[in-house]
């Protein structure tokens, strides 16, 4: 019986499962401060798009200009579900996922039966085409892609478990700052103690209007927007946050 996996097959999986426990370790023992840890997200979505990108030019020796649209098309749908629904992160995130996936393929279908039909420097010019028309189109649904703008209200899943919180301080600091702290002064940080506490002048908000947003409490509903200086100063902001408050009391109306 032929084995599925052949010997350098499977030292490339050894290799991808040493890195993922070696990338893990680094990661949860604080080793990595915040600016290293934000790269390995970009790094792993520019892995899968390599990946990816090699089953159409690398495998089949066709060239494709359209593969970012097909990308965006997986991005928004995920990101607009993610936005319109509040459900718990994990499961939110699955479904996500899924929809991104489904979506994608959809469109890649629609668009693959008669394109690659095509060779060569057609099939380039086509999926270039496609790609520009699917720029236009996200660009043109303002109100629901929030035009060249991008969407900005996107929610964070944030973990908790990168960081301690320090009772005497009673703030929250990453993992990779809080190994210098000795241990008898710091505790692993939960949900509810996850936060650092800033004075300042705020404002109320009722939806994520302006960003970064506050809040009194972890479980308290009601936002916050900081009043800096450089906010003071601008009419349109304020223009903007008094349009906020109308629309709110029309609508509590």
């Amino acid at each position: 019986m032929k084995n599925l996996l052949d010997k350098k097959e499977m030292r490339n999986i050894a290799i991808l499962v040493v890195g993922y426990v070696f990338i893990t370790i680094l990661i949860k023992g604080g080793f990595l401060n915040r600016q290293y840890t934000s790269l390995l997200v970009p790094i792993a979505v520019n892995i899968m798009l390599a990946v990816s990108l090699n089953l159409v030019t690398g495998f089949l020796g066709e060239l494709s200009l359209g593969h970012a649209c097909f990308m965006s098309i997986g991005a928004y749908s995920s990101a607009i579900f993610t936005v319109n629904t509040n459900m718990p992160a994990p499961i939110q995130f699955i479904i996500a996922l899924a929809i991104g996936g489904i979506f994608a393929g959809i469109f890649g279908f629609l668009i693959g039966v008669p394109v690659l039909r095509l060779r060569g420097d057609y099939l380039a010019i086509v999926t270039l085409a496609f790609g520009e028309i699917i720029k236009s189109i996200l660009i043109s649904m303002g109100s629901i892609t929030n035009g060249a703008k991008g969407l900005s209200k996107i929610p964070l899943y944030s973990n908790y478990k990168n960081y301690y919180y320090l009772p005497d301080e009673d703030t929250a600091i990453h993992k990779s700052v809080a190994s210098y702290v000795d241990k008898k002064h710091r505790v692993q940080a939960t949900p509810a103690t996850c936060y650092t506490r800033k004075l300042s002048s705020y404002l109320p908000q009722w939806d994520v209007l302006f960003e970064p947003f506050f809040k009194r409490n972890y479980n308290e509903r009601e936002l916050f927007f900081e009043l800096t200086e450089e906010r003071k100063m601008e009419r349109d902001l304020f223009a903007l946050y008094a349009r906020h408050v109308l629309g709110m009391l029309s609508g509590a109306r």
